[in-house]
């Protein structure tokens, strides 16, 4: 009878309250189980996010702000062919760089689909969807430039741009149809054409000439180029020379988002035939009594867009305007932004060495854009025989403007990128010039940069 009373007491004490008591042993051989797991686990984590965490993209996935933009980041590389290198020896360059990797790199505009889409949104009149697609696009632009960008990895609050409020402004409720008719007209022609080179005399150099002609009687020389052109760029390198007379002797000056003159003409001259803006420097000027954007006088103004919805300024002013407003044909906006892309990824993967695709991670794609003076150049080109640059370039004891106390460069320019640009102009490298090839007859003017 004692048997059964020693088995009741070891199944009394292995069992407590239904929970199974495992021996000691038994307890480490399940830990050590559980912690090979977890770094397996762990293992294949690392394996399979290296490709993201590796380019310095985990931050964003964690901070949970940018995975659609890293996912479209990875398509755009997909579709970018990988750079090739070459080593060649001592002798010669040490790495061979195969343009077309460059050429189809720069070729990628990831803001395209979103203006296109917003266009499409402005002609239908869908308003509602108009203000969700934008805040939703620019929040997320802009926090993954924040976190891209900011070294400290600081959250910051995005800033919702209240353009579409603008545009519903009561003021330009008669502007709307005109509004719509103008950036239906030009939507049109938003593609790659590098054949509008050959366009340029009919669609700037005409109706300045025209202006010109009906406000002094003179006659109309259709289909030749001025002789001679100053570009005038605002660069604080201007106010260590006296250029004034030498810009006022050519037969045509460009200048540049409203530089001032008063006080500098000495360093920058008086004339201006053409005032050369880009479309925020114009949309802040509209909003004075009369869409008063003429600081140099009665002359042509010729602005490119920087956002569509800049559109409603042009239909809203343009009865006031006792000047001809033009607007830069956007084939010629789509030729500008792929030379200057082409021109940073070359001069970038030239002095590091990196693939193409490592670009990215130093330019916010969203914002990356050319300068202004960048397409007054590229224009000029198309409408002058002799190209005279004046007010490019920098210094270290130079302001960034000569007419403003800015120091700082903007980040959304590469301005050294530009340059090398300029240089393959002055010395006649043409061939090495990209696009342009497709430009059947186009004769390069000559070209001079003033320091």
């Amino acid at each position: 009878m004692a048997v059964p009373k020693v088995k009741e007491a070891i199944v009394s004490s292995s069992t407590r309250g239904n929970r199974l008591i495992f021996p000691p042993g038994s307890v480490r051989s399940v830990v050590k189980v559980l912690l090979v797991l977890c770094l397996v686990l762990l293992a294949a984590f690392v394996v399979v996010t290296y490709p993201i965490w590796g380019a310095g993209q985990i931050p964003n996935l964690l901070l949970g702000v940018s995975f659609g933009s890293w996912r479209e980041d990875v398509a755009r590389q997909q579709n970018s062919k990988e750079i090739q290198v070459e080593e060649v020896g001592n002798s010669g360059p040490k790495r061979s760089l195969f343009n077309e990797s460059f050429l189809a790199f720069a070729a990628i505009d990831p803001a395209e689909e979103n203006e296109k889409r917003k266009i499409r949104m402005i002609l239908d009149g869908k308003v509602e969807d108009m203000q969700n697609a934008h805040n939703k696009w620019n929040y997320q632009r802009r926090m993954d430039h924040y976190v891209d960008l900011d070294q400290n990895r600081r959250r910051v609050r995005p800033r919702y741009e209240s353009w579409l409020l603008q545009l519903q402004n009561p003021k330009f409720a008669g502007s709307w149809f005109k509004f719509r008719q103008l950036l239906q007209s030009w939507s049109r022609y938003k593609h790659y054409d590098p054949l509008v080179m050959h366009e340029l005399m009919q669609l700037v150099k005409k109706p300045i000439d025209q202006f010109y002609s009906d406000r002094n009687g003179g006659p109309v020389e259709e289909g030749k180029r001025y002789k001679t052109c100053a570009v005038v760029g605002n660069s604080g390198i201007l106010l260590n020379r006296t250029f004034g007379d030498f810009i006022d002797s050519h037969a045509m000056v460009m200048r540049l988002n409203n530089a001032k003159l008063l006080g500098f003409e000495k360093h920058v001259g008086t004339k201006t035939t053409l005032s050369f803006v880009n479309s925020n420097i114009y949309h802040a000027c509209s909003r004075r009594l009369k869409c008063f954007c003429h600081p140099y006088g009665e002359v042509p103004l010729l602005m490119y867009l920087c956002q569509v919805q800049h559109m409603m300024d042009v239909a809203y002013c343009a009865s006031s305007h006792k000047t001809p407003v033009l607007v830069t044909d956007p084939r010629l906006d789509n030729l500008c932004s792929r030379l200057v892309k082409w021109y940073s990824v070359k001069r970038y993967v030239e002095a590091t060495g990196h693939s193409v695709k490592s670009w990215s991670k130093h330019h916010n794609l969203g914002d990356f854009h050319y300068s202004s003076g960048f397409q007054a150049i590229v224009l000029a080109l198309g409408i002058c025989d002799k190209i005279n640059i004046l007010g490019f370039g920098k210094s270290p004891d130079a302001k960034h403007h000569y007419h403003t106390n800015q120091k700082g460069e903007l980040d959304l320019h590469d301005y050294a990128a530009e340059y090398v640009f300029y240089d393959d102009l002055v010395h006649n490298r043409t061939s090495t010039i990209p696009f342009f090839s497709e430009v059947p007859d186009f004769k390069f003017p000559s070209v001079d940069v003033f320091l």
